[in-house]
């Protein structure tokens, strides 16, 4: 009887202390700010990644599409974004235009509320680098 108490108290040890060992939770601190963006700069979206503006304006890129061409015809692969600020929300898409065969393309801007966004480049299924500008809103009379 002693024996098997003795093994049991072993194999309760061993697992406490296995388990403790893999613990999910860590002893150092992550910084868990979320990164600043801001207007004027080329900013890097990353697919699933939600980009904070300081005036609340929150950007998340959600997925790409692209257009297969025949051949010497038009190209064009569109980046989705989910945008918020408040109460509003609306997913909205950018584009690169292009011609197959053709090293020049033509990169998308569009205006959403009072924010211009221009297309830099894009990095098919992972990022888009795009500058997002803040117009001057006047108070109306």
């Amino acid at each position: 009887m002693k024996f098997l108490l003795k093994i049991i108290v072993t194999i309760c040890a061993f697992l406490f202390s296995i388990t403790s060992s893999y613990s999910q939770t860590t002893d150092d601190k992550k910084d868990m700010k979320k990164k600043e963006y801001k207007y004027g700069e080329v900013s890097i979206l990353i697919i699933n990644e939600k980009a904070h503006f300081k005036d609340s304006l929150t950007i998340l890129l959600t997925g790409f599409s692209h257009k297969e061409p025949y051949v010497g015809g038009a190209t064009k692969a569109t980046a989705y974004f989910t945008v918020s600020r408040g109460d509003i929300i609306e997913e909205i898409n950018i584009s690169v235009h292009g011609r197959d065969g053709h090293p020049e393309v033509y990169y998308d801007s569009l205006n959403w509320n009072e924010y211009e966004f221009h297309l830099k480049s894009m990095d098919y299924d992972n990022s888009i680098n795009v500058m997002i500008s803040k117009n001057k809103v006047t108070p109306s009379d």
